[in-house]
């Protein structure tokens, strides 16, 4: 009997402890508090997240613009953002933009494809460096940006030539053995006939002039007269020139019949 007793009292001791150690277990798993998860896999972004970690700016056309004169010098600057792990960050980041000398179309930009763009505008007949400031997130950059100019080339004041000229004529195209014609020269400039040009005419043959040579008149005109001379029994063709003194000529031809 004493031996059954201490059986059942030793049965009891071990369920109440059993009990006591699922009930510590069961309080502890509802007393458990999970913590946040940490770090880039939290960002907003894409894969990586967080707050702008790379920027890279470039100019266009180039670091150093060259104009001519006072003419508008401008170019534009493209800031790449990327996050953490390098991908661009989403559209719409805003990127605030200064510079130190000249003006921007805008202070801030949102990137479209993780770029962002404005353009610098020097100031006129400005000639130096300008250095353009980005800034996103947590990350920052500048580049700097000159302007030289250089003189226009001076466009040549061309002179025309003058167009001098001299016109023969004459009175009759056919005379015959012994009889005359006048042969007349207009001497012009640029069309304008000229006063007091010495004009002096030669002939290839068949006649002789009364006055080879003569000055002339106001209306740029000189008259002489040509007197014919055949013997042969067949037709001359007398070529007559006129000459002045610098190198203009004209001629013109008459028959001389016998």
């Amino acid at each position: 009997m004493t031996a059954t007793r201490s059986m059942f009292y030793f049965l009891l001791l071990l369920t109440l402890i059993s009990a006591a150690i699922i009930g510590l277990m069961i309080g502890c798993n509802e007393n458990k508090i999970d913590t946040p998860l940490t770090g880039p896999s939290s960002g907003s972004g894409p894969i990586g997240g967080g707050d702008s970690q790379k920027m890279k700016l470039t100019a266009s056309p180039s670091n150093t613009i060259t104009v001519i004169g006072n003419a508008e010098a401008s170019a534009k600057v493209t800031a790449i953002v990327n996050n953490s792990i390098g991908q661009p960050m989403p559209d719409g980041t805003a990127v605030y933009w200064s510079a130190t000398v000249g003006t921007l179309d805008s202070p801030t930009q949102t990137t479209s494809n993780g770029a962002a763009t404005v353009t610098l505008t020097f100031p006129t007949s400005y000639s130096g460096c300008s250095t353009v400031s980005a800034e996103s997130g947590d990350v920052s950059s500048s580049i700097t940006i000159c302007v030289s100019r250089t003189e226009p080339t001076a466009t040549p004041t061309v002179t025309p030539t003058p167009s001098k000229e001299i016109t023969v004529g004459t009175e009759k195209q056919t005379i015959s053995n012994k009889k005359s014609t006048n042969i007349w020269a207009l001497v012009t400039t640029n069309g304008i006939p000229e006063e007091g040009i010495q004009v002096t005419f030669s002939t290839s043959g068949g006649g002789t002039f009364k006055q080879s040579a003569d000055i002339t008149d106001s209306e740029g005109r000189v008259q002489v007269t040509f007197i014919g001379s055949n013997d042969s029994k067949s037709n001359i063709t007398a070529t007559i020139t006129a000459r002045t003194g610098d190198g203009r000529s004209g001629s013109i031809t008459v028959i001389v019949e016998p």
